[in-house]
């Protein structure tokens, strides 16, 4: 039953052939079978006992390595899609594929460059065995070909696919959300007038993609202590948040700065030395409360994430391993639970500006960058604000003759 024994008792016995199979079936009955570990081996008395284990020592880097020169290469006569599914790592890899050498070489330095962890470089170099190890200069990667096969071997598809897009091998075939639905909304229309609402609808669409984000303007602001934050308590005590749910708050509830603004903030934008921030390519003045919370985060995410590259202030552990902004569900993700969402923060923010500092739409607009248009709103819904709270305070002054002559 352990082979390990028996090789042992085969040594023992006169230096039996490794199996030892004889022993086992001698017809002697051993007095014990002993259990063993996959792998064991016995240890000498006299072996060297190593100091540092093989964990510790570094793996070498792959050579460097460049796009394989292309050589005339016999045309297929279809194409044909692989299942990678299908592919046995003990048999199929070919690590001498100089597409794979340029892709392992590609990822080693893309990790390095973007503090990818152990697991995370282990992952990506599997995957790209398995992807690479019979590639040739006319193939290309598909993303229906890859996912099923990552997946099945719990492999994040993402950091695979971003060495794939370096090389220029890769295809993303994957079904585009707004087609589905632009599909739906045609269907049962005449192909007359179809053919003329999907070409204005796509339009539209790319004409909305390529719009540049308005920008914000912003001077001197106040803290929190007379601000909307004030309207997000339930009665109840909460726990403390979590600092970036903390720095978000209080973007939009100091500096009222959108969600897009606050995704896009990139660590230059924030000047602690000078006690400066820009937002949305406007620079403003950091108050003692703006100074401390931002310095906290970023002592928070220099030890979270030491050996990132993302030059984004706010990073999640997803984030962390690239250098694009966190996704939009971030932030809904953040405030689970919390009364107030950013836009009402926002919004709550701009209006207490009026009513602190008077109804001026043109003082609104050189604050928050808002158009013409949204800053005359503001300061005539602060106006209206403004003249009920007097005649609360002062409701005689309601039955005062409004007439030239009075009695």
């Amino acid at each position: 039953m352990c082979w390990q024994q028996a090789a042992y008792e085969s040594k023992a016995a006169g230096g039996l052939p490794r199996g030892a199979v004889s022993v086992l079936e001698s017809g002697e009955r051993l007095p014990f079978q002993q259990p063993f570990f996959d792998r064991m081996k016995r240890r000498r008395p006299e072996s060297p006992v190593h100091e540092q284990g093989w964990r510790s020592r570094p793996k070498p880097p792959p050579p460097p390595a460049v796009r394989p020169t292309e050589r005339w290469t016999q045309l297929r006569l279809f194409e044909a899609r692989r299942d990678f599914t299908r592919f046995d790592e003990s048999a199929d890899v070919d690590l001498a594929n100089p597409w794979l050498s340029w892709a392992l070489y590609l990822a080693y330095r893309r990790g390095e460059a973007r503090g990818w962890r152990r697991g995370v470089r282990f992952a990506v170099r599997r995957a790209l065995i398995i992807v690479l190890s019979r590639h040739s200069c006319l193939d290309v990667v598909y993303y229906s070909e890859v996912f099923p096969a990552l997946r099945a071997l719990g492999i994040t598809v993402e950091r695979t696919l971003e060495v794939l897009q370096e090389m220029g091998v890769f295809v993303d075939d994957r079904p585009q959300a707004f087609d589905g639905w632009l599909e739906a909304k045609l269907e049962g229309l005449a192909p007359g007038i179809r053919d003329d609402v999907e070409a204005w609808a796509r339009a539209l669409r790319l004409s909305s993609a390529t719009r540049p984000a308005a920008s914000a303007s912003a001077s001197i602001l106040t803290g929190l202590s007379s601000g909307p934050t004030r309207t997000t308590s339930t009665g109840r005590p909460k726990p403390p948040l979590p600092r970036p749910p903390g720095l978000v708050l209080m973007l939009a509830a100091v500096h009222a700065a959108r969600t897009g603004a606050i995704r896009f903030l990139l660590l230059d934008d924030v000047d602690l030395g000078n006690r400066r921030l820009t937002i949305a390519g406007r620079t403003r003045p950091i108050d003692e409360f703006t100074h401390q919370i931002p310095l906290e985060w970023l002592d928070y995410r220099r030890t979270r994430w030491p050996n990132t590259a993302n030059p984004h202030l706010l990073i999640n552990q997803l984030s962390a391993l690239g250098t694009g902004p966190v996704s939009k569900i971030y932030f809904a993700k953040s405030l689970r639970g919390q009364a107030a969402t950013l836009e009402r923060l926002r919004v709550d923010r701009q209006l207490e500006e009026a009513l602190t500092h008077g109804p001026d739409p043109l003082r609104l607009a050189a604050v928050f960058g808002l158009d013409p248009k949204t800053a005359i709103r503001y300061a005539e819904n602060a106006g209206v604000l403004l003249a009920t709270a007097a005649e609360e305070q002062d409701p005689a002054s309601r039955d005062e003759p409004k007439g030239r002559n009075g009695p």
